[in-house]
Parts: C-alpha cells; sequence; structure tokens
C-alpha cells in the first residue's frame, strides 16, 4: 500500500505553507551557489495525486527540476511529512533546448507503455549524476486495462537532443488502497509479519542480515543488485528524486542515503499481476560493499515450486493471529515460506510469472493453496504493507539469490491465510544484466575426492564433503580429478582409505589406489583364482592365494574362465597342428609354452595334457 509511505517520518513541518517553503529553501541552500536563478513554490497536484496535501517545486530558471517536487500530506495531527520525491542539486547546467518536439517525445513515450490514450510534455531540468540538461516529461493517461488494480497515468523523461527514453515509471501510486472496493473485490493488496512462535524480536532479528534489502520512497521495499541499481515493483512508483535508505532500522543511526537517478520499466501493463511489476533503479551513486554488498538472482524458474524462501522487508509488521493492525516498527523484518506455485497467481487471475505462497499456522483452514503443505516452518512468514518491491529469496549453493519481487497479497492485514504474490525476476535477465544486475547464480561442478571419484555438487557440498571443488559449471566427464593417491587398506574385515605407504606402515593389506571403503571395499566378496573358480574370500587371504577380488559376491563377478594353453596356435581346438609341436618341442625346453607343468622338460606328461584337452577348447 503506496500510501503508507507518507506516514513515515522524514521530518515535521507545520500546516503553515511558509513554514514547507522554509523547509524546501533549506533543502536547496547549494543553489545559491548556480549562475541560475533558482525558487521553491508550492503548486497545485495533479489529477492522480494523494488529496490534501500541500506540493512544493524547485524551480531553476522557471523551468522545473525534475525529482525537486515534495508532498506534504496531514497526518491527522497537524503535522505535515514530506514523501514521494528528494532530491540532491546539480552541480552544472546545460540549458540547450530540446532539439525534437513534444509530439515526437510523446510518441517516444507512448510507444513503451500499454494502453495509451492522450500525453501532455513539458520541459524540465532532468538530473545525470550531478549534470542536469533539458528535457521532456511526458505523462501519460491510460486506459483501464480490465486488469486488478491498472495504473492510470505513466511518467516518462525523453532526451530533448536524442529522443532517448531515460526513465519511467508508475505515477499514480495513489490508487492502491485496501479500502477501495474495486480493489477489495479484487482481493489484491500492494504491501512482514511472523507467526506467533517466531516474535517480533525473531523477525527482526532474521531481517538484519540482509543488508542489500532497502527502503525505497518510505513507503516500499528493494534489493540492491549492483552498487548504484536497486531493483523494485514498478507499482511503487519510484523515480528520479525518491529516497533510497540503507539500514535495519529506520528509526535509528548510521543510515546511508541515496537518491533513484532513473528508473527502467522493463515490461508489463502495470497491473499488479501482469507478470510485468518490476523496475530497476539506478541511484545517485554507488553504495561501498561496506554498507551493503549486492545480491544476485536466479534465473531457473522450472524448480522453484517447493523451495525455501526468505522474503525481507520494512513494511507493516505483526504477528499471524492479528496481522499487522496497520503497524510499522521501522525494523527490516523477516521470515521464510515455502513456494507453493510458480506460474499463474494462487487464487486470482493474471499473468503467468508469479511466485506464490501462503502464510501457514498448521490448520487446513489457513492453508490456502490446494495441494501445499499445512506445516509451518521455524521462521514462517508472509509480507505487509510497505514489502512491495522486497525480494523473495531462494538458497542456492549457501547463497541467498533472488527470484522476483512482491507485488501483492489477498489480505489487508497479513493474517494466517494470506497468499503473497512475487513477479518473477528471471524473465527480465536482459535488462537486468543490461544495468548491472548479475545472474551468475551458484552453480554446481566437478568435486574431485583422494581416491580419484569425481561427483557433481555445489561449492559448499564439496567443501563439507572433504574434497576439492574444479569450480561451477566443470563436469565429471572427463573428469579433471588427479589420479587417485589412497585407497582401501584393510585390516581383516576393517577399512581405512589410506595411502599406499600409510596402508604399509599400519601392517594392513592395500587393495589398490582408486578403491574405496565406502564400497565397502575389505568385507568378503568374489575372489578369481587362476584356475577360473570365484570363491569369497577377505581380499587379502584372495591375494595370499594368488586370486583377484571382484565383486560383492560371485554371481555378480567377471572371473574369466581359465585359459587353455594346450591350444598352442590359438585357433579354438586342441588338434593334431597342436600336438606336432608338442613332439617337435621334445627334451629340454626352458620356458617354452609346450612345456605345460613347467619342469622345464616337454615330455610324456605334458602329452597326456594335451590330449585331455582334445578338441575345442
Amino acid at each position: 500500500m503506496k500510501s503508507a509511505h507518507l506516514l513515515t517520518a522524514l521530518s515535521l513541518l507545520s500546516l503553515n505553507p511558509t513554514f514547507g517553503q522554509d523547509f524546501m529553501s533549506k533543502q536547496s541552500e547549494v543553489t545559491d551557489q548556480l549562475n541560475q536563478p533558482s525558487s521553491i513554490q508550492m503548486i497545485s497536484g495533479k489529477s492522480y495525486d494523494p488529496p490534501q496535501a500541500n506540493y512544493y517545486q524547485r524551480f531553476v530558471d522557471r523551468i522545473p527540476l525534475h525529482g525537486a517536487r515534495v508532498l506534504a500530506e496531514s497526518n491527522g495531527n497537524n503535522f505535515v511529512i514530506p514523501g514521494l520525491d528528494q532530491f540532491e542539486d546539480p552541480a552544472t547546467f546545460d540549458a540547450t533546448y530540446p532539439a525534437i518536439s513534444k509530439n515526437l517525445a510523446a510518441t517516444v513515450a507512448e510507444a513503451n507503455v500499454d494502453f495509451p490514450v492522450a500525453s501532455e510534455a513539458n520541459v524540465v531540468w532532468f538530473q545525470t549524476n550531478t549534470h542536469a540538461r533539458l528535457c521532456w516529461e511526458v505523462i501519460t493517461t491510460l486506459a483501464d486495462s480490465g486488469e486488478p488494480v491498472s495504473p492510470t497515468h505513466m511518467e516518462a523523461i525523453v532526451d530533448g537532443q536524442t529522443g532517448d527514453l531515460l526513465s519511467q515509471r508508475q505515477i499514480d501510486v495513489n490508487n492502491y488502497d485496501p479500502s477501495d472496493s474495486t480493489q477489495a473485490e479484487w482481493g489484491i493488496f500492494p504491501r512482514i509479519v511472523v507467526n506467533n512462535a517466531m516474535g517480533i524480536s525473531g523477525g527482526r532479528a532474521y531481517g538484519a542480515a540482509f543488508d542489500a534489502v532497502v527502503s525505497v520512497g518510505g513507503g516500499c521495499t528493494g534489493t540492491l543488485i549492483a552498487p548504484n541499481v536497486v531493483l523494485c515493483a514498478r507499482h511503487c512508483g519510484a523515480g528520479p528524486g525518491s529516497q533510497i535508505v540503507f539500514g535495519d532500522n529506520l528509526n535509528g543511526g548510521g543510515l546511508v542515503f541515496r537518491t533513484v537517478q532513473s528508473s527502467f520499466l522493463p515490461d508489463g501493463s502495470g497491473s499488479l499481476l501482469d507478470g510485468g511489476d518490476v523496475s530497476i533503479l539506478t541511484l545517485s551513486s554507488p553504495v561501498p560493499a561496506s554498507v551493503a554488498v549486492p545480491m544476485r538472482l536466479i534465473d531457473q524458474t522450472n524448480e522453484l515450486e517447493g523451495m525455501l524462501c526468505a522474503t525481507v522487508g520494512y513494511g507493516l509488521n505483526g504477528l499471524g493471529s492479528s496481522g499487522h493492525n496497520f503497524s510499522s516498527d521501522g525494523y527490516r523484518w523477516g521470515g521464510e515460506n515455502i513456494i507453493d506455485r510458480y506460474g499463474s497467481p494462487a487464487s486470482g487471475g493474471g499473468g503467468s510469472n508469479i511466485i506464490s505462497t501462503d502464510f501457514d499456522n498448521g490448520s487446513n483452514n489457513a492453508n490456502s493453496i490446494g495441494g501445499s503443505s499445512s506445516t509451518p516452518l521455524q521462521y514462517e512468514a508472509t509480507t505487509a504493507g510497505g514489502d512491495s518491491g522486497g525480494p523473495v529469496l531462494v538458497q542456492l549453493g549457501g547463497e541467498w539469490v533472488i527470484a522476483g519481487v512482491l507485488s501483492g497479497g489477498t489480505t489487508s492485514t497479513s493474517t494466517y491465510g494470506d497468499i503473497s504474490w512475487w513477479t518473477g525476476s528471471a524473465v527480465y535477465r536482459n535488462a537486468i544484466e543490461s544495468r548491472g544486475g548479475e545472474f551468475g547464480i551458484p552453480a554446481p561442478g566437478a568435486c574431485c575426492f583422494a581416491n580419484g571419484s569425481c561427483v557433481s555438487v555445489f561449492n559448499d557440498e564439496c567443501d563439507s564433503a572433504g574434497g576439492a571443488f574444479e569450480g561451477a559449471e566443470t563436469t565429471c566427464a572427463p573428469s579433471p580429478c588427479p589420479p587417485p593417491s589412497i585407497g582401501a587398506c584393510c585390516f581383516g574385515s576393517q577399512c581405512s582409505d589410506l595411502t599406499p605407504a600409510g596402508c604399509a606402515n599400519g601392517g594392513g593389506f592395500f587393495v589398490g589406489l582408486g578403491s574405496d571403503c565406502a564400497d565397502n571395499g575389505c568385507a568378503p566378496r568374489a575372489c578369481c583364482l587362476t584356475s577360473g573358480d570365484c570363491v569369497v574370500l577377505l581380499p587379502n587371504t584372495c591375494s595370499n592365494v594368488g586370486g583377484v577380488s571382484d565383486a560383492a559376491d560371485c554371481a555378480s563377478s567377471s572371473c574369466a574362465p581359465p585359459p587353455c594353453p594346450e591350444d598352442l596356435n590359438d585357433n579354438g581346438l586342441v588338434d593334431f597342428a597342436d600336438l606336432l609341436e608338442v613332439l617337435g618341442s621334445w627334451g629340454a625346453c626352458g620356458g617354452c609354452e609346450e612345456d605345460f607343468d613347467g619342469n622345464g622338460l616337454v615330455e610324456f606328461n605334458d602329452l597326456l595334457n594335451l590330449l585331455s584337452k582334445w578338441g575345442p577348447c
């Protein structure tokens, strides 16, 4: 619920507009150093703005500075609170008037939205880093798409010289109100409520670890995906001038602030559940790693269902039994859930790029997604107002990575049974990567062990198993692993994986390099004798009788049949030709093949051996 951000206390002003102007003047003291005349003026709100509010705009040389408008709304206690746009002053200005016409600028803007009706274009100063230049600000009115909670206005910034689309955002943020009967009819509320057992302290402690999750514009949540890029939801309406806050407690110290320089909307009509509720925000300056390390994203979607996920945000918070009660403590809360569905949203119509979870408490009444488990996790949680744009995270290889951004949910108070919907981010990989996001998720690779074996696992799994990880996306075919340096060492039927020297020093029997105790290498097993017979013996006993250890049992062994030395010409027969060879070698014959009994003589016993094998051999 975007309007909730208007109640975030950035600072307090009197309802008297003069005090508002004084506040704006203090915010722009640096303008005294500029050549261009600068002024702060109270202006009228637009048709799409929240009602009953005061608006202040900074002008430079009578032209509005985009992103330097402050909205202030009564909070019911005779105070107003600035919201929406924050800004940093440009250092230089390029006053070259736009070379392209306002009609062409409107055409560019309308080509990048769905259901355009009419556009209004005006010249504004648009800031990039510390430089401002004249561009077209185009406000496009949209027709009703028929989709749930659809936008009515879009803002585009078009380069006055090149016609490039520099920034785009959805600006009718006041549309998202759970008290609106049309929205309640759809049951969609763009908005961390945790289970009662986890408690408030558990929710805060869980969320504190995620430094890359940030507050966006005072009423939404986002995630740092590059040092100067934040991923958010398009319905949050964040754009140039919106404030980004880093820190786990918005009411505490040590906060770090940035402003949005430009926003990009990859796709979608603006409806919460059309699968396009994603915005990519470029910040005015990068954030050092000491403040937050950007999170990576996952580009896989076919394995999301059933995965453990984490959800983190600054929104309204509370316990599942009572919901959030429209309260927020400023802390970043977090919790876990299970992804129950990816595709079309559970319990609602919409696109095919929606991730769904439900808020379980163990009862079937709260198990809102059919076919899913009603058993809650230890850190079971759901989302609430102000969490919009925040991430749904899945863990791969020990790293939390982003799978989507929060679009909405089915209840206005986030009690047990609430369904949360996230828009998947994988389909926007090209747009996200082109702006600095990284999809280099942990990938399995070859893991080598000392016995020469190779398996494909994730890095942390390889490390915990004592292997050597060869790198993500490496394979075991062909094996990159070095030759084995150890093997099974038998002490009777007991086994240890040792080097040959280590086995010998311990008085064991070394089965061979590459053999493995995990394969029960020292238990009695098939032993192939020189006669071709198979018997079950301990490996060392088998070796002592001249045999070779083979399979686990004789039924599955590969013991070769005994050789047929009497077939001297290897034609498969013991016949007259072999008899002639024996007679031709009669007498003393050291090591000749006709000496079948190996006594150094070809004699009568050898002749009898040959005759006993007469025929096929």
